[in-house]
């Protein structure tokens, strides 16, 4: 395929992206919480995904915020019930590890629900070889860093 018909295509797949970026954020404002906004939802994705909790080092680095701001998002989630400080046991880790509280854990599961709901409207009438392959490509478009090779 020549360099042109690629930057062509490559364009096109841009617009596509742009157009579902669209989508997904009309998705996103459906699924909107007053109890928690966007930013404490960014932080607290790890410690969904893996229960073992994290300190607020890792949820600083996996959020990619800053640590003092990774510190105030807690501080809140802590402050409305989601989260807690569980102080670490293993290896004597002298950090505090954050966790879910049982008011959290019921959050993500109604939260999880709705998400499922809305998202198998779309999924649900793609094959799965083809949700698959998208999920693998976009994968490998997150490890390019800014069109880097």
């Amino acid at each position: 395929m020549s360099q042109t018909k690629v930057q062509y295509l490559a364009y096109d797949i841009g617009i596509k992206l742009r157009k579902l970026m669209k989508k997904i954020d009309q998705v996103q404002t459906v699924l909107i919480d007053d109890e928690m906004t966007r930013s404490e939802e960014r932080i607290i994705f790890p410690i969904i995904k893996d229960e073992r909790g994290y300190t607020i080092q890792e949820l600083s680095e996996m959020g990619g915020v800053a640590k003092s701001l990774a510190s105030r998002t807690i501080s809140s989630l802590e402050h409305k019930g989601f989260v807690r400080r569980d102080k670490a046991t293993e290896e004597q880790d002298r950090n505090y590890k954050i966790v879910l509280t049982e008011k959290g854990n019921n959050f993500v599961q109604e939260k999880n629900e709705r998400v499922i709901e809305v998202l198998y409207t779309w999924f649900s009438k793609i094959p799965v070889e083809f949700i698959k392959t998208f999920d693998g490509m976009l994968d490998t478009l997150l490890e390019i860093k800014g069109g880097e090779q």
